[in-house]
């Protein structure tokens, strides 16, 4: 049976999208939470890892643990991303189906309310709108020591760099975990201000895949999420078209047996737009795998790159051209890499 997608509005800035599929022996629940990537982008990284820890009924980890074993071994988890200039928590379960067990659609309740206290109950402090000040402290740490982890992968560390002198003074510059100098200057009382507005305000959309019935799910899920919620906030639609000038070149120097070497380019081509398809496929011929133009001209022929590949930020209209070469060959490489991508 062809997999489809039913979309529905259940109010309060909310949206449901249950996908059917009879081929899946487990279901997946995804609830992405839409920010903008603004300068309160660490506080949803660390948000982020605190929605790991327990909500109010569950407040340990073994508690929590507990709880997911006695609903057959399922899975959970929270997490920051960025889809172009949108900085998303996604908190998900993975559950077997209900119609494996003999509980019914207690299983699914039980799976679906704990999403619920996740993101609108979490762990507190006993009578007090703050977070556990343990906790907070672990998971300050937890991300510091994310950020800095990013220079230990020298190819992601590079593009990273790319993007984030490309667009210096755009939302999409930021880095996903945020800013390792804001991470101890963020308080307890701030960020459980900025939880409390984030839940009250963001887009949030909760995808269901699974061998479901659509309707039924989609009036469980508004029934447990009855949430009565504010201004539901608007988020800015990322700036895709920008003019710039020439060329720009940066140079970082790091104690490393292999240069990495990045070029960053603007499509101006927004992932709605009809061009969009036509460049995907220009992305494959340049450098989308060992059939490309910059794998065979660059690596095979010329043996100047340990790996080359492009890839495209779809929700921001760049192309990335990622490549691992001797230093002294950085001149011959970027001709070639340059000539490739003009023929």
């Amino acid at each position: 049976m062809e997999e489809r997608i039913i979309s529905r509005d259940i109010g309060d800035g909310i949206a449901v999208h249950v996908i059917p599929a009879e081929k899946f022996k487990t279901i997946e629940i995804g609830i992405f939470i839409h920010n903008e990537l603004n300068n309160d982008y660490t506080k949803n990284a660390l948000l982020g890892r605190m929605m790991r820890r327990g909500t109010e009924k569950l407040p340990t980890t073994r508690q929590l643990e507990v709880f997911l074993e006695n609903l057959y071994g399922a899975r959970f988890g929270a997490q920051i991303m960025k889809k172009g200039e949108r900085h998303i928590i996604k908190v998900s379960l993975s559950m077997v189906s209900q119609k494996y067990t003999d509980k019914g659609d207690d299983l699914l309740i039980k799976g679906l309310e704990l999403l619920k206290d996740v993101i609108f109950k979490p762990a507190k402090q006993k009578g007090l709108d703050l977070f556990p000040e343990e906790y907070l402290d672990q998971e300050k740490a937890n991300l510091k020591k994310q950020i800095k982890s990013l220079i230990n992968n020298k190819v992601e560390y590079a593009v990273e760099r790319c993007f984030q002198e490309m667009c210096k003074n755009e939302r999409f510059g930021k880095y996903v975990y945020g800013n390792i100098d804001h991470v101890d200057q963020i308080t307890n009382d701030h960020l459980f201000n900025y939880y409390q507005a984030m839940i009250n305000t963001s887009p949030m959309d909760i995808f269901i895949v699974g061998d479901i019935n659509p309707d039924k799910i989609i009036n469980m899920v508004k029934q447990i999420f009855d949430i009565k919620r504010s201004k539901i906030k608007s988020i800015p639609k990322e700036v895709v078209k920008r003019t710039v000038g020439g060329e720009k070149y940066y140079f970082e120097k790091l104690d490393v047996t292999q240069g990495k070497l990045s070029l960053g380019y603007r499509t101006n081509t927004d992932y709605r737009s009809p061009a969009y398809v036509p460049l995907v496929v220009f992305n494959s011929i340049l450098g989308g795998g060992t059939h490309s133009k910059l794998f065979i001209h660059v690596r095979e022929k010329n043996s100047l790159a340990y790996y080359i590949f492009s890839r495209l930020e779809k929700f921001k209209g760049l192309m990335i051209i990622s490549s691992g070469i001797e230093t002294d060959n950085y001149q011959k490489a970027l001709d070639i890499i340059k000539q490739q991508v003009s023929e």
